[in-house]
């Protein structure tokens, strides 16, 4: 795929983080996000944003993302999106807050930022190297099955 992507629920954590996003990066970077969710309806019309609700089925989604971006802060479910993400192959780039504890693993699947500048740099480096990071997206989720494995065969 080739869409830049945010996936996002409707509650306040998301709203908050998405403004953010929006006044943060998308006001000091030309580039066109795909929003998908409920989120949707909480945020103001951007000419760099491409809403849509979900229409469509997840996979479709993820096939036609190049990069998921995670940009909330603050709230749960954050984990669960940069892991499906990454199970999907698709790399990440996640606010630093919510990347730790979570598959990403920086600089090989996706980045962590915490400004404007890391932002613009991590995507540049994940759109120029796309084929190694979408690899090492899959790589990572061999790894954590392996891992998984050995856990519930270590317990039994």
């Amino acid at each position: 795929g080739n869409r830049i992507t945010v996936i996002a629920s409707n509650n306040k954590y998301n709203i908050q983080s998405i403004n953010e996003f929006i006044n943060e990066i998308l006001e000091n970077i030309r580039i066109q996000i795909h929003l998908y969710g409920y989120i949707c309806e909480s945020i103001r019309d951007h000419d760099q944003i491409i809403k849509h609700h979900y229409d469509q089925n997840i996979s479709d989604i993820y096939d036609n993302a190049c990069v998921c971006i995670c940009p909330t802060k603050y709230g749960s479910g954050t984990k669960i999106k940069i892991n499906e993400s990454i199970s999907y192959g698709v790399p990440i780039l996640a606010h630093d807050f919510q990347a730790s504890s979570s598959l990403l693993e920086h600089g090989i699947n996706g980045y962590a930022y915490n400004n404007v500048n890391a932002f613009e740099t991590y995507l540049q480096r994940i759109l120029k190297n796309y084929t190694r990071f979408r690899h090492n997206c899959k790589t990572t989720l061999e790894n954590a099955k392996k891992d998984q494995l050995i856990f519930i065969k270590s317990i039994l």
